[in-house]
């Protein structure tokens, strides 16, 4: 595999974890109530069930980057993308940065040429 795919499937797994760290950190919920404006956590909200989908979305990114196999990069970056736009009204607008340089990688991945075959030793 050239290392333009690589390092574009590498950008997309470390924008993953980008965004995993900013949905734990960042205020993404605030709330106007009767004793005051405030604001509060993914996990402070939600609970420990928030960690399901945020690793979800980590580990198809790591798996799009690791796997040795090309069908099976191809597959993780598909279902990344997919995850991304079912999440879109919630927490998937954070992904959309590291689904856009997975996706870009998957397809010059695609585009490319395959690798020659090595000839068997006479």
């Amino acid at each position: 595999m050239d290392v333009a795919h690589r390092k574009l499937l590498a950008a997309g797994a470390a924008l993953d974890l980008l965004a995993v760290l900013a949905c734990l950190v960042l205020p993404l919920y605030s709330s106007d109530g009767t004793d005051g404006t405030g604001s509060a956590t993914l996990l402070a909200v939600n609970g420990a069930g928030a960690l399901v989908p945020l690793g979800l979305f980590l580990g198809v990114g790591l798996l799009a980057w690791a796997m040795p196999w090309r069908v099976a990069r191809l597959v993780a970056v598909l279902l990344h993308g997919a995850l991304t736009v079912l999440a879109l009204l919630s927490i998937g607008l954070l992904f959309v940065p590291a689904a856009l340089a997975l996706a870009v990688g998957g397809f010059r991945e695609l585009t490319a040429p395959a690798a020659p075959p090595v000839p068997a030793p006479v």
